[in-house]
């Protein structure tokens, strides 16, 4: 489940109480929750990122209370969480994705075929 970025996306996200119910339903079960930009301050206010390595957009740090916040990393990767720091980090976000939900090996092939 990804959670994208930007304030006016993140208001609309965080103000719709279904959004938060799949998303602590996706983390029940296990599977990979990921949030970019100013997304995963959602996470953290969903009680989501405590204690776990995460980064967003810098002038969020101060909304992910309790996580360990990785100020200056483009991504984080804790267990099944994936955070990225800005639409600067996507192309390492999405391949991280790859990565986390297929293996390396498919995502070096993706980075290959798109010449990064």
């Amino acid at each position: 489940l990804v959670l994208p970025g930007g304030g006016v996306g993140v208001a609309n996200l965080g103000g719709d109480p279904r959004v938060e119910v799949l998303v602590k339903q996706a983390a029940e079960q296990g599977k990979v929750l990921a949030a970019i930009c100013a997304a995963p301050s959602l996470l953290s206010k969903w009680g989501l990122l405590a204690g776990k390595k995460a980064v967003c957009y810098p002038t969020w740090q101060d909304k992910l209370a309790g996580a360990d916040y990785r100020p200056g990393d483009k991504l984080a990767v804790d267990g099944r969480t994936v955070t990225g720091q800005a639409a600067g980090a996507s192309f390492e976000f999405g391949l991280k994705l790859i990565e986390v939900l297929r293996d390396a090996e498919t995502a070096d092939r993706v980075r290959k075929e798109i010449y990064l």
